[in-house]
């Protein structure tokens, strides 16, 4: 998401890492490295299969990656409406996730 609009931000990047940091991921490396490698429909399909409440916060996360640096991209909504319509995720605005991320 951070990359749709064909530039990744600082402040993309800063969201990314306080939310794996939230997680307690303490070496973020390889889980970047990973993502970059790894087949979008294998991503898809992972994300697909998670719990309702899991694709509520990816759903919110995706929103708020998009969100952060100020500018809403027109792929970025591309990208998240496609991504969220493939996966089953909830239908949401930019407020509300971020509004759930907060409430996290």
């Amino acid at each position: 998401m951070a990359g749709a609009d064909g530039k990744v931000d600082k402040s993309e990047l800063t969201y990314i890492a306080l939310e794996m940091t939230r997680f307690g991921v303490k070496d973020a490396e390889p889980i970047l490295n990973g993502a970059d490698e790894m087949d979008p429909t294998i991503a898809l399909s992972i994300v697909s299969k998670m719990t309702p409440k899991e694709k509520k916060y990816v759903a919110a996360y995706l929103g708020t990656v998009m969100a952060v640096d100020g500018k809403i991209d027109d792929k970025e909504l591309s990208l998240w409406r496609l991504t969220s319509t493939l996966c089953g995720l909830p239908s949401m605005n930019i407020q509300e996730a971020i509004n759930h991320i907060k409430t996290m």
